[in-house]
């Protein structure tokens, strides 16, 4: 007999903060229902650089780059902060 079993995915994408995060409470309240010990219902978070915004060929319709270099290493920071911040709560990224 095979039973289901659930995993959360996480996707961050904009909101990169965890202490007031819905979506990943949503996900932690969901995993806290799972039996305890079943790893099996934990949850994966996951973080995709969009290559529709990052990226030096991608501009605005007015012509404005979509990433500049500012921005981009403001994102780069910005995950790095949640992949240390979930490492610190027993996770990762």
């Amino acid at each position: 007999k095979t039973s289901a079993k659930s995993l959360t995915i996480s996707w961050f994408r904009q909101d990169l903060r965890l202490h007031d995060n819905p979506q990943l409470n949503a996900a932690v309240q969901q995993s806290n229902r799972a039996t305890k010990n079943d790893v099996s219902k934990g949850i994966v978070p996951v973080y995709c650089f969009d290559p529709r915004f990052i990226g030096g060929d991608k501009y605005t319709k007015l012509g404005s780059q979509k990433c500049g270099v500012l921005r981009a290493k403001f994102i780069l920071e910005s995950v790095e902060d949640l992949r240390k911040n979930l490492e610190k709560n027993g996770s990762g990224l």
